[in-house]
């Protein structure tokens, strides 16, 4: 009896079993919609947590490359300044080697042996002077700039090549 009691029409014109089914699904579709909307803001938030973690691994690696590359740079640098050393005493070398042979050239068989010797002692005096520096930053111990001592062996270096030619 009591079920026919609740389908009788009412006076605001619906059924109350009615009102409170459609009250009970909006009710639901409610928490249900609060229900994603937490989901979704749990996954942002877990996908944002995963981006700033990426980021930070990222920086980290940028960080590693420029320190690894600064590193590189700072070898190839102490490289090329190794690097005009040898080709700076190898420059005196030759040049050294060009005189003696153009002493030797023209000097007698006596006074070749005395120049050589001569020679050699000088060359170990101003190596030792020199240490393991340039001779350019060392102008006070040789006496002179190595540069100005250059410039004139190379202009004795065409003297020979003349000298050289003209005897051919």
């Amino acid at each position: 009896m009591e079920h026919l009691l609740i389908n009788i029409p009412r006076r605001n014109g619906g059924i109350k079993t009615k009102k409170e089914k459609s009250i009970k699904v909006k009710n639901y579709k409610v928490k249900q919609i609060q229900e994603d909307l937490f989901e979704k803001y749990n996954s942002l938030k877990q996908d944002i947590l995963n981006i700033n973690i990426e980021s930070n691994f990222i920086n980290k690696q940028v960080e590693q490359f420029q320190n690894t590359q600064s590193t590189l740079l700072e070898s190839y640098h102490s490289l090329f300044m190794e690097f005009s050393v040898i080709k700076n005493k190898r420059q005196t070398y030759n040049d050294l080697m060009c005189q003696l042979l153009f002493k030797l050239t023209n000097t007698s068989p006596n006074d070749q042996l005395q120049n050589m010797v001569q020679k050699f002692n000088n060359t170990n005096q101003n190596t030792m002077s020199n240490g393991a520096g340039s001779s350019d930053n060392n102008n006070e111990q040789n006496g002179g700039s190595s540069k100005d001592d250059t410039n004139q062996s190379n202009a004795s270096n065409q003297q020979l090549e003349e000298e050289r030619i003209k005897a051919v």
